[in-house]
């Protein structure tokens, strides 16, 4: 028996139900805005010839041409894109450790 823990739980069906609907709205609103969106652009597409289509880029399409460009400063993009991944994958180990139970959190300083 724990103190802290009631003897009978109850389920808050009405919360259930409403994050329930909450995610299945915002699903909606997102696959309506991306179909109008891609429906807009794949009509224009097939409105115009090869010739003008490649002149008359707008909008996401113009940044395709920046995703394979070399970094200004290569140096640091390394550095900023090394110590993120250093940061997540102790952050990730650490909660695996903590969920295991071989370090305790409720301890001060176990972590470190």
């Amino acid at each position: 028996d724990s103190r802290f823990l009631p003897s009978s739980f109850e389920i808050h069906w009405l919360s259930i139900i409403n994050s329930f609907v909450l995610v299945l709205l915002l699903t909606a609103f997102l696959t309506i805005i991306l179909m109008r969106v891609l429906k807009n652009d794949f009509s224009r597409y097939m409105e115009l010839d090869e010739e003008t289509m490649e002149e008359e880029e707008s909008g996401w399409k113009l940044i395709h041409g920046d995703v394979f460009r070399f970094p200004q400063y290569p140096a640091v993009f390394c550095a900023a894109v090394g110590t993120g991944t250093q940061l997540c994958f102790a952050t990730l180990f650490l909660l695996c450790l903590a969920l295991t139970g071989l370090i305790s959190t409720t301890k001060r300083g176990s972590i470190l």
